[in-house]
């Protein structure tokens, strides 16, 4: 029997990556709101109420987009010395 205090069976809890069951449930539900014809018509008439909807679906059936950032432009990193006091050792 597990005691407060005893440190974690070896190989028990959920494997890494793999969703806890109302997550899987939630997923499949929304996956199959936004595929079925019937429910679609009624999220587009949500929808125009509330546009937000519609991206919250698209996250939670499909994820949400990774973003990334694109940094144009100079920087200085405080306390490294500049590229031309590099360039010269």
């Amino acid at each position: 029997m597990f005691k407060k205090g005893d440190p974690k069976p070896p190989g028990s809890g959920r494997k890494k990556g793999q969703q806890n069951g109302a997550t899987r449930a939630w997923k499949d539900f929304v996956t199959a709101l936004a595929t079925n014809p019937k429910a679609q018509a009624k999220l587009e008439a949500a929808c125009l109420d509330r546009p937000e909807l519609l991206l919250k679906v698209a996250e939670h059936a499909v994820g949400k987009p990774k973003e990334t950032k694109e940094i144009q432009g100079e920087f200085r990193m405080i306390g490294w010395p500049d590229n031309e006091d590099i360039a010269e050792e």
